[in-house]
């Protein structure tokens, strides 16, 4: 085989490899991202404190383990992802008044509601909602 030939093979890999990634991200979007995203996408700047590499899902199938961040703000709850798990996950900000508590649990996630959204969030992180919307003790 030419050398010309086996760079070819894997530029063809390279580009086959981003494009199977950018279609499973734009697919994992679709089960819960992207019905936050149709009320609550924003341009909005990320606020200064981010917390990194948190947790939610969106029931028991779309989980972002240790991938999303979170900014706490007076307003509201800033949500997004790493640049490299992006596409089809743009930046959302909730505001504190949409977002309520449940009683339900999905395994090790506390249940809220953004909206109409059910996001399931691990104990610390569920910790900070809870004291930002004013319900007290786990749900």
């Amino acid at each position: 085989m030419t050398t010309p030939s086996i760079i070819g093979i894997v530029l063809g890999a390279i580009v086959t490899l981003v494009i199977v990634w950018c279609g499973i991200l734009f697919l994992f979007s679709r089960l819960g991202w992207s019905t936050l995203a149709e009320s609550y996408a924003t341009d909005m700047p990320a606020p200064k404190e981010l917390l990194h590499f948190r947790t939610l899902s969106f029931g028991l199938i779309a989980s972002y383990g240790r991938a999303a961040n979170y900014g706490l703000t007076d307003d509201g709850l800033y949500l997004s992802l790493p640049l490299v798990l992006s596409i089809g996950h743009p930046p959302l900000f909730i505001p504190w008044s949409t977002i309520t508590g449940t009683e339900k649990r999905w395994g090790r996630f506390e249940v809220f509601t953004f909206g109409t959204t059910e996001v399931g969030l691990v104990k610390r992180d569920a910790a900070l909602i809870r004291e930002k919307i004013g319900v007290r003790g786990a749900l």
